[in-house]
């Protein structure tokens, strides 16, 4: 008898509960926030993207580019609930592109070929070049950040130098979060050994063995950037591979290369893969050379994108380059996710899909089209699969239209909802069921079959 597949897909709904910042909030009034960025990860943010808008580099008039680029697209006709921070992070990666070096003769991307530079733009570039003039190992100076002590290496323009360190920047205050709620080491427990933290952790812990039964098989994949699921079935004596061999902890100074072979051979361990990276990863430029040979690595601590001293970037489309973080945000997703590891990780997820049982999806709002045609095919050529998606504002939100349009939009079955209970609706024929509760409360309801769904 084959053992049942129960495949987990983890939003950023998922973590909330832990103290995991929203993406967005209701509102668009900022916070106030220190203004070193060093001291922004403080505990009066509210969102992701009230974080973005209030940290980083400051124009020439003053204001921070990240909420310039927000009340661009605002008074543009982009709405608000449409711009979160990896909109306007993805607005300063697309100007990476703009202003990136195509090769060493034209000195430019090759759309910055038809497009001059606006006062908008004037207005953002807020530096200058170390000595005047743009050479070899330049370095940039800029306004309020005298610390930052960067210098091109790669033949960068020195536009494109300044919002790649931009970028970093900003990122720094995500993986601070991340950090905050996440952060676990031997010496460090506090989320495993944290009150509140315990009772989820071990509502976690019985919820997934509940479902996966005594043999069932574990495969769990995040879009987050946090270990937080592995480390708590791992101090719960579940064995679980993350595509680095590593415990739940490990030394700072460690560099563990991810484990390719087994990533794209191994379909029975219990794993949890970050499909977006990882606050504890780290990328490196170079080779041991010095030669461009961009890798990842786990690390025992998150990892600040402004502490590396060269920023890795690769030109995955021919013309366009991207710049490579340890983890991945905004809308540049499908070129970087063709990156080791995330491709393998990425490939796998492809593949338990078309193969799972059970698709467990937890606070994920189906807005990354690379991961909903993962989910679209086995919808296709998955016959047996059943979905249980976690989410309470799925009817509020109008999600059900949302996939019905996109995700549900190729099968046969009829997509009319039915309500089986206060917070429990199917579709599709009950291939897809809907639970409308926050995350932590399921862990009290047994999910395992559709009987048991039904009497619930």
């Amino acid at each position: 008898m084959s053992k049942e597949r129960n495949i987990f897909l983890f939003g950023a709904g998922a973590v909330i509960d832990w103290g995991a910042p929203k993406t967005i909030c209701d509102g668009s009034k900022l916070t106030r926030l220190p203004e070193r960025n060093s001291e922004k990860i403080g505990n009066r943010i509210c969102c992701l993207t009230h974080l973005i808008r209030e940290t980083g580099f400051q124009c020439k008039s003053g204001e921070r580019i990240s909420n310039k680029i927000y009340e661009i697209l605002k008074n543009n006709g982009v709405s608000e609930k449409e711009i979160n921070f990896e909109t306007i992070i993805n607005v300063i990666e697309e100007l990476i592109a703009y202003y990136s070096n195509f090769d060493e003769e034209t000195k430019s991307s090759l759309i910055a070929c038809f497009i001059e530079p606006s006062e908008v733009m004037k207005d953002i570039l807020n530096f200058e070049i170390e000595g005047g003039i743009a050479k070899h190992g330049y370095k940039l100076i800029i306004p309020n950040y005298p610390d930052i002590d960067k210098r091109s290496y790669k033949n960068e323009r020195p536009e494109q130098f300044f919002l790649q360190q931009l970028i970093a920047n900003l990122l720094d205050g995500i993986i601070g979060h991340i950090s905050k709620y996440s952060y676990y080491t031997n010496g460090n427990p506090t989320v495993i050994e944290n009150a509140i933290n315990k009772s989820l952790n071990d509502g976690f812990y019985n919820w997934i063995k509940n479902i996966s039964g005594e043999d069932g098989i574990i495969r769990m994949y995040t879009l987050n950037y946090d270990r937080l699921f592995k480390v708590i079935l791992e101090n719960r004596g579940l064995e679980v591979f993350e595509g680095f061999e590593c415990g739940a902890s490990s030394n700072p100074g460690d560099e563990i290369q991810p484990n390719v072979k087994r990533i794209l051979s191994d379909f029975d361990s219990t794993v949890y893969y970050n499909l977006h990276g990882s606050a504890y990863w780290d990328v490196s430029a170079r080779n041991n050379y010095q030669l461009p040979a961009s890798e990842f690595y786990l690390r025992g601590v998150p990892n600040f994108s402004s502490n590396l001293w060269e920023q890795p970037t690769r030109q995955m489309d021919k013309g366009k380059t991207i710049m490579l973080t340890n983890i991945i945000t905004g809308y540049q997703k499908t070129s970087k996710t063709a990156v080791t590891p995330f491709k393998q990780m990425l490939s796998a997820f492809d593949r338990d899909c078309v193969f799972a049982d059970r698709l467990f999806i937890a606070g994920y709002g189906f807005g990354d089209e690379h991961i909903n045609e993962s989910i679209k095919t086995a919808l296709i050529h998955n016959p047996k699969i059943k979905i249980t998606i976690i989410d309470p504002a799925f009817i509020k939100n109008k999600f059900d239209e949302k996939l019905g349009i996109g995700l549900f939009s190729n099968s046969q079955l009829n997509l009319t909802p039915k309500k089986v209970s206060d917070n429990l609706y199917s579709y599709l024929e009950s291939r897809v069921e809907v639970y409308t509760h926050y995350f932590k409360d399921v862990f009290s309801i047994n999910l395992k079959s559709a009987k048991q769904k039904q009497m619930v």
